[in-house]
């Protein structure tokens, strides 16, 4: 059974370790460093060779462990576990690297920065186990020190998602202006010839321009006091108006010419009958 006063011992030296159990053997290890990994490379060993260094150099508990006579696959498993708590795998870095940048846009994140900043005794691993009244006691005098003192204009996340959405607001209610028509520049105005006032065509006017112009009809002559007496007369006033009026005909063989036949047949008996 591992001392309580060990792991405490351990975490005030390492800052953060880690345990892990392999077939009832408990191990306990450390975050292995960019520069002790960079030496563990150098020395070109074997993969084997390459597993027990990392193991050597951040396992805490035990530390007479000897992984050639122990457990096969024991010192594959914990250099695989110390390799991913370190950061130190493949694109791992990067995702960590866009994990905590993520963070920093919560507010909670930039005040620990903010009072590390006017404070810099402080780590920002202790501020963060600070009680919300005692940072709100340190983030107001951090304020004050960066703007009145350093001279460094501050500006809260919650401020400017305040200012934008206010800004967002009156670019809403703003009316807009209808679009005026394009004008002609003035010199292009003075090259164009006056043009007339437009007129509304009547409909005579379209049918003539239409056709290609008509004659102008002469005016009716004007219906008789006494009304139309006669055939004549009528035939007299349609021909004034310029309209072509046939004569209706009284005989019988113009009507219906087939009644000729018959006058045909008589000519032909004539004396031979």
């Amino acid at each position: 059974m591992i001392d309580i006063n060990h792991i405490l011992e351990w975490k005030q030296t390492f800052g953060d370790i880690y345990q892990m159990e392999i077939l009832g053997q408990h191990f306990i290890f450390r975050a292995l460093g960019r520069e002790e990994y960079k030496n563990i490379i150098m020395h070109d060993l074997s993969l084997g060779e390459f597993q027990e260094a990392i193991c050597f150099s951040s396992i805490i508990y035990p530390d007479d462990y000897d992984y050639t006579k122990g457990i096969a696959g024991v010192a594959e498993v914990l250099s695989d576990g110390i390799l991913d708590v370190s950061g130190l795998l493949l694109g791992q870095a990067k995702e960590l690297l866009d994990e905590y940048r993520e963070e920093l846009s919560n507010y909670d994140y930039q005040v620990d920065c903010l009072i590390h900043e006017a404070f810099p005794e402080y780590r920002l691993e202790e501020i963060a186990l600070w009680p919300v009244r005692k940072t709100m006691y340190y983030l107001s005098r951090s304020e004050w020190i960066l703007q009145n003192l350093k001279g460094i204009p501050l500006q809260l996340i919650d401020e400017t998602m305040q200012q934008e959405l206010q800004e967002e607001i009156q670019r809403d209610q703003q009316p807009q202006r209808p679009q005026q028509p394009m004008e002609m520049p003035p010199e292009f105005a003075e090259q164009l010839p006056p043009q007339p006032p437009q007129q509304l065509a009547t409909n005579e006017q379209v049918a003539t321009d239409f056709f290609g112009g008509a004659e102008k009809k002469p005016d009716p002559k004007p219906v008789p006091e006494g009304g139309i007496q006669s055939e004549e007369e009528v035939l007299a006033m349609l021909a004034g108006t310029g309209m072509s009026v046939a004569k209706p005909s009284t005989n019988m063989n113009d009507i219906k010419p087939e009644l000729n036949w018959f006058g045909y047949m008589d000519e032909l008996k004539g004396e031979f009958d």
